[in-house]
């Protein structure tokens, strides 16, 4: 709009959000200096500068993960991938942010093109579980939370055998997530649910857990042979 070194001298003025009379004075003996309107160049300068305040004025909403900086509720300062706010209780909500599932979902996808082999891929697989971020919003921390459990208890006959590893991944991330859900959750009535259902383990998934573990599997054996001989010794002094 103006000449280079005018525009230079206009934003170094308003570089701190401030004009003193000073600063104008010396705009304005810049302008006239290029023919240019003093008064156009107080409106040009004062625009500017209203900008420049609206932009720092304008709160940080929290709606994607990591870029929260101030709770919208109390103001207080926050690090990124908070899920609750320590001063006031504010739960940030990820309205704008990737499920977490989804995100998950496709690496292992991409682990299954690649590997075509069980063992191969069931490391592979696993490592992804283990080393994937618990999620940082309330509503997609509840929904990771109950597909890692999901995904947990779905798997049975051969998958428990090809893919042991993948398994209990699964359930360690399902733990580690319940662990942080009861920290900061544990009297939202949302996750109630969650955390009743944490405390049941039907027998189908007993069964799994112990042939997908070879240790347990050979104390169960053990542990049938026992009762079997024990059975078989009572029942030939009953006959005697």
């Amino acid at each position: 709009m103006y000449s280079e070194q005018l525009e230079q001298l206009i934003k170094s003025v308003i570089a701190d959000g401030v004009i003193t009379d000073k600063e104008r004075a010396v705009l304005h003996k810049k302008a006239a200096a290029e023919d240019v309107d003093a008064d156009e160049l107080d409106v040009y300068v004062d625009g500017l500068v209203d900008e420049m305040k609206k932009a720092q004025q304008k709160p940080t909403t929290p709606q994607k993960h990591g870029i929260v900086s101030k709770c919208p509720q109390c103001g207080a300062v926050v690090e990124a991938g908070t899920v609750k706010c320590a001063e006031c209780g504010y739960v940030f909500r990820g309205l704008e942010a990737n499920s977490s599932m989804k995100v998950l979902a496709e690496k292992l996808e991409q682990v299954a093109e690649f590997k075509s082999l069980s063992r191969g891929r069931d490391s592979s697989q696993a490592d992804i579980i283990r080393n994937f971020p618990v999620p940082t919003t309330k509503e997609d921390l509840l929904e990771f939370i109950m597909s890692m459990k999901a995904k947990y208890r779905s798997m049975s006959g051969e998958d428990v055998l090809a893919y042991p590893k993948t398994r209990a991944a699964y359930n360690t991330k399902y733990q580690e997530c319940l662990t942080k859900a009861k920290v900061l959750f544990h009297n939202d009535r949302d996750f109630q649910t969650v955390f009743e259902d944490s405390n049941k383990k039907d027998f189908t998934t007993l069964f799994y857990d112990v042939i997908a573990d070879p240790w347990k599997a050979f104390i169960a054996l053990m542990i049938i042979v026992g009762l079997i001989i024990l059975i078989g010794g009572l029942t030939g002094q009953m006959e005697m």
